[in-house]
This record gives C-alpha cells, sequence and structure tokens, in this order.
C-alpha cells in the first residue's frame, strides 16, 4: 500500500521564518517610535531652550550664584582658581571672567598668554573685549578688588534633552517587546489550546477536535494530530460495526448449523436405534447425507468469510488490464452457467480501464456471485450484465431474475465475503431485491485509471 508524502514547508511557512519576521517589525516598530518621539521632544526643547530669553534668564540665575560665592568667599583676581570647585560642583557652566582685556579665569582653559582666546574666534587669536561683547552677551561681577565682566553660558538644559532621549529608548523599547509579546502570545496560547485537546485525547475522548490553525510546524503537527483522531474514530467505529456484523452472523450461523445438525442427529439416532424399517433405510441415509453437505458447505462458507476478513494486511494487488480480468474471472463462470442453460445478455462493449487488485479475491467474489446465480437465478430468464466507467471508477452490474418455487434458506456468507473483498481493495459492492422480490441485483465498484 501506498504511504502518504508530506510536502517540505517553504521557508516562509515555518515558525523560525515567522520569528524572524515578528523580530524584525517589532524592531521595525521600535526604531520608528524612538526616532518620532525622540525628534518631537528634541524640538520642543530647541524651541524652549534656544530662545534669547530663556537663556538670558539662565545665565542671570547661574550669575546670582556666581556673585553669591565670590562675595561669600571675597575673591579677588588672584583667587580664580577657588572658581574650579565652584564649577565643578555646578556643572553644566562654561565660564570666562575679564578685565581690560585679559582673562582672569577660562573655565574651559582656552587661554593664550593670558588673552582672552574663545572659541568664536580663530584658535591662538587674542581677542580684546569688544570681540567678546559683539559675539556673546557679557555680565558684571564684582570682586573683592574690583569689577570684572563676565561672559558665561549655563547649559544645563542639555539634562532635559538626556532625559528625553532616555523616554525616547524606553518608548521603543517597550513597542518592541510589546509587539514581539504578543506575537509570541498567539503561539504560546496556541500551544496551551493543543496540550488541552490533547490531554482531552489521551482521556479517550476522541470526539473532541483538535484546533488547526496556521500552515506553520505547530499547525502542520495538529493537522496530522487530528488525521490521527479521525483515523482511531473511524477504526474504532468500523471495529465496532465489525464486531456487531460478526456477532450478529454467528448468531445466524449458529441458528443455521444447529438446524440441520439437529436433524442429522435425529436420522442418526432412528437409524443406530434399529426403530427404521428396512425400506425406509435408504431415505434416512440419503436425508443424512444431504444435511451433511449442507453443513459442510455452510462451514465452507464460514470458513472463507474469516479467512478474506483478515486478509487485509496480506493484500497482494497489483495492476491488471480490466478487461482481461473479467475474461479469467466472471466470463468463465457465466460460461459455466451458460452450459447449465442460462442465457447471458452482455449490454456494454469490453472495459478500457485498468484496476490495482489480488486476483485470487476477486475470483473468490466472482465464484460467489456465480454460485448465487446458479442456486437462485431463473434460466429461462436471462442474466443482465453491464458496466461503465466514470469519474475514476469501475462500476459492474450483474441483474436476474429469481428462480421461482420455495427457495432454501440463505445466510448471505457469500454476499457478505463480496462485500468484504470489494472494502478491502477501496471499493464498495451492493446487493438486493426489488420491492417485488422477483429481481435480484449485484453492483460492484472498484476505484480504476485509464489504459
Amino acid at each position: 500500500m501506498s504511504k502518504k508524502r508530506f510536502k517540505t514547508l517553504h521557508f516562509t511557512q515555518t515558525l523560525g521564518f515567522k520569528l524572524l519576521a515578528v523580530l524584525a517589525l517589532a524592531l521595525l516598530l521600535a526604531v520608528i517610535t524612538y526616532r518620532v518621539a525622540l525628534d518631537l521632544s528634541y524640538g520642543q526643547f530647541d524651541r524652549i531652550c534656544f530662545e534669547e530669553e530663556f537663556q538670558d534668564r539662565q545665565n542671570r540665575h547661574t550669575l546670582e550664584a556666581l556673585q553669591q560665592f565670590v562675595t561669600d568667599n571675597r575673591l579677588t583676581a588672584e583667587d580664580m582658581d577657588t572658581l574650579g570647585a565652584w564649577v565643578t560642583q555646578r556643572g553644566r557652566v562654561f565660564l570666562v571672567i575679564f578685565r581690560g582685556g585679559l582673562v582672569l579665569y577660562d573655565s574651559s582653559g582656552s587661554t593664550v598668554s593670558g588673552q582672552l582666546a574663545v572659541a568664536y574666534g580663530d584658535k591662538g587669536t587674542a581677542l580684546g573685549e569688544e570681540a567678546v561683547e559683539l559675539w556673546n552677551p557679557a555680565y558684571d561681577l564684582q570682586l573683592a578688588d574690583g569689577p570684572t565682566r563676565v561672559w558665561m553660558h549655563d547649559y544645563s538644559y542639555e539634562q532635559y534633552y538626556t532625559v528625553a532621549y532616555t523616554a525616547a529608548l524606553a518608548a521603543g523599547t517597550l513597542v518592541f517587546l510589546a509587539v514581539f509579546l504578543l506575537a509570541i502570545r498567539e503561539k504560546t496560547r496556541y500551544i496551551h489550546l493543543l496540550e488541552q485537546q490533547l490531554a482531552f485525547l489521551e482521556g479517550g475522548a476522541l470526539d473532541h477536535p483538535i484546533t488547526v490553525r496556521g500552515s506553520d510546524e505547530l499547525g502542520r503537527l495538529a493537522g496530522q494530530i487530528e488525521a490521527m483522531r479521525r483515523s482511531i474514530r473511524q477504526r474504532q467505529a468500523g471495529e465496532a460495526a465489525a464486531r456487531a456484523a460478526n456477532q450478529e452472523l454467528i448468531t445466524a450461523m449458529s441458528h443455521d448449523l444447529r438446524t440441520p445438525l439437529t436433524a442429522l442427529m435425529g436420522y442418526l439416532d432412528i437409524l443406530s436405534a434399529g426403530r427404521c424399517p428396512e425400506e425406509e433405510r435408504a431415505m434416512y441415509l440419503e436425508a443424512s447425507r444431504r444435511k451433511a453437505y449442507q453443513l459442510k458447505e455452510l462451514s465452507d462458507k464460514l470458513f472463507q468469510f474469516f479467512l478474506v476478513y483478515g486478509q487485509q494486511d496480506e493484500l497482494q494487488d497489483e495492476p491488471v488490464d480490466c478487461g482481461e480480468l473479467l475474461m479469467q474471472t466472471l466470463e468463465e463462470g457465466l460460461l459455466a452457467l451458460e452450459g447449465e442453460g442460462f442465457t447471458v445478455e452482455r449490454r456494454t462493449p469490453d472495459p478500457a480501464c485498468r484496476l490495482c487488485v489480488d486476483v485470487s479475491l476477486i475470483r473468490r467474489l466472482f465464484d460467489n456471485l456465480i454460485s448465487n446465480l446458479s442456486k437462485y437465478a431463473d434460466p429461462a430468464r436471462p442474466l443482465q450484465l453491464s458496466w461503465r466507467q466514470k469519474d475514476g471508477w469501475f462500476e459492474l452490474t450483474l441483474a436476474n431474475h429469481m428462480r421461482p418455487g420455495p427457495r432454501a434458506e440463505s445466510t448471505a456468507l457469500g454476499l457478505k465475503t463480496c462485500e468484504r473483498i470489494a472494502s478491502i481493495h477501496g471499493g464498495a459492492f451492493a446487493a438486493g431485491k426489488d420491492e417485488a422480490g422477483e429481481t435480484f441485483t449485484a453492483v460492484l465498484q472498484l476505484p480504476c485509471a485509464p489504459l
């Protein structure tokens, strides 16, 4: 028998690819969130912090703190090194103190030979107080030994940019985690659902379906489990039906076997007891012989049925020409019937298709049909044989008129055997009488392929 082949998943359908896609999407959304949040916050801070009024207010606030420090410590031009500790403690302050064009203190250390040299001029160029006044606003600072001028820039507002950067980075990280965890959550929930449904199957609840979702490895696994569940359920249903049918058959057969056996025992008892007149002895012997042959026929059919019933695993199927198969099996039996006086009407030409069957079992099927026709068909009426091919199926129909007069009881074991043989070949067999009980029709269906 052919085994089912599973196609390899395309890379885009795998869990690995989907995980990479989710990671890429989460990263893209995180970067977009980070950039949007950073640009919006930086733009807002730029509009506020780079206004002259804001910067002047910041500088004057710092100047007040510087003046208080100078006054409290009575600093002079000779004590400028003390300002380094204040600048370090204050942080984010650039400070230049000058008097008469000479730099007294430069927090950046960018002085050249005591002359004023700031970043707004060419490096190493000594600039006078006029240049400082031109490029940057200067403020008055009163030292203990006289007034000085101060240029300062308080850039403590940069801490807001640091906060904005941190917040934008946090927002991007949260978006990344949210998108990634949301996608993973769907898979983990599906795995949890499969775990619950498998627990039902483990408990024997085969009627509980497995949810198949997606086309990745999990979806395929769930689909295979669902197919296995259906297969087991169908097998169990088939086994239950087979057990019921066998029980019914055994019950019927026990009755059918007991009836001739009881009669046979009665005849033998009469003969052995010597109560039978000599002129009737031959009659009782003949009756006993008929009952013995009847028992043999019933036992042979019963053995044949159970032999076929357990033969599915040993099926020796092979492709054969349908026309040749019918000539070797059915036609031989029909010729024998014609030799007994039957007439066969063949209503269709030879079939042109190929069957994959066990020839010995098909021969046994047709032998049972021919045996039934020989016993129960009316030889005065023609047997009607026809077949057709449609949608990959070969269908054979054999009809006959029932023989008039009393009919012997039948266990229909031959027909049950035919049904079983057709079933293990993937086909079907049906037989029955019409409403008037005058016509018997048998229909055989088998899968076929064109020659």
